[in-house]
This record gives structure tokens, sequence and C-alpha cells, in this order.
């Protein structure tokens, strides 16, 4: 194959790689948010805002944090996207390599499915100790 036709091939499958990561991840977030990086952080954010804020301005306070958070998740998410389109100068199969690296890197980011997990944990550990103190 031609280094043109590698570019046709290469690159849209690459592309499009990316593309149908993140229609899966936002799929994800609206179906199962604590499942995600991104859901378990609104939930987090949006208890403590309730722990810090009156009850009247907590909903207004969590969206505005939300809607920041979003929007620097977008702008990163910009800048890992333009890793791999600075690699096409070196051609289409660094390009579509860096595609496939970038959405396992990503993936790693973005799922947690244990995170509620690890404070269950904690907490059971500092009850024990609380009840060996008291004892």
């Amino acid at each position: 194959m031609r280094k043109e036709e590698l570019d046709y091939v290469l690159v849209p499958l690459g592309l499009a790689l990316m593309v149908a990561y993140h229609a899966w991840l936002l799929h994800r977030i609206r179906r199962r948010p604590a499942t995600t990086v991104v859901g378990a952080n609104a939930i987090n954010r949006r208890i403590w805002v309730r722990h810090i804020m009156e009850l009247a301005v907590v909903d207004y306070v969590t969206a505005t944090l939300n809607r920041g958070s979003y929007f620097w998740s977008l702008g990163a998410r910009a800048f890992y996207f333009s890793c791999p389109v600075f690699l096409w100068i070196f051609g289409p199969i660094p390009m579509l390599s860096a595609c496939a690296a970038m959405v396992g890197a990503l993936y790693f980011l973005d799922v947690c499915d244990d995170w509620w997990k690890e404070d269950d944990d904690e907490q059971s550990e500092s009850d024990d100790r609380l009840e060996e103190v008291k004892v």
C-alpha cells in the first residue's frame, strides 16, 4: 500500500476509534454515572457542597461547579486529541497507534467501578480501631 492510501485508511480509522470511545463514554456517563470518574466526581461534589453550604444555594453551586468541571474535562480532552493529530506529521501509522494508546489511557482514567468500596473498607477499619480504643 502506498503512503497516500495509508492516510486514507488509517487516519479515519484512528479518528473513528477515538469518536467511538467518547460516544461509549458519554453513553456510560448517562446510563451508569457512578461507574465513571466524571460521574463519581459529580456525586462527590454534590455531597461536598451540601456539607458546606446552606440548603437554598446548594443546587446552584453544585450545578455551577459541575459545569466548570465538565468544561475543564472537555479542554483536557481537546489537548489529548491534539497529540495523535500532531503525530500525523510523521505518518498515519504513528497517528493510529497514538489513537489506540490514547483510548487505552483514557479508559484507564475514565472508568472506576469500585470507588465507593474503598470508602467502605476505610470506614470499617476506622470503626474497628475506634472500638479497640474504647475497650
